[in-house]
């Protein structure tokens, strides 16, 4: 019988605390536009060294360089094509076969 009352109460008290209202958690948007770094120009050369793989490849399957940038976007192989960081764009450099980040 002092078991069961025992049992009894120790269930009563656990399922009590588990009904009580959880706390609400505050959640935080992340910044909408985050602050340059200040590696927009590694970042630059980075996703250009990507690019200009993508170029070789297109190059390959087309038998002739893109019109631009843009048309790099059909190989899929690596990826979407990455964008050019704050403050730069990508041009083609015809004579070296190579995409380079230009400053803008």
């Amino acid at each position: 019988m002092k078991l069961t009352t025992a049992l009894l109460c120790a269930v009563v008290l656990t399922s009590a605390s588990a009904c009580r209202k959880k706390p609400e958690v505050a959640v935080t948007a992340p910044p909408a536009n985050a602050a340059p770094t200040g590696n927009e120009a590694q970042m630059a050369a980075s996703n250009a060294s990507v690019l200009t793989m993508m170029l070789q490849e297109f190059e390959g399957k087309n038998g002739r360089l893109p019109k631009d940038v843009s048309e790099l976007s059909t190989i899929k192989s690596f990826g979407p094509a990455p964008k050019a960081p704050a403050g730069f764009k990508f041009e083609i450099d015809p004579a070296k076969k190579q995409v380079v980040a230009v400053k803008e």
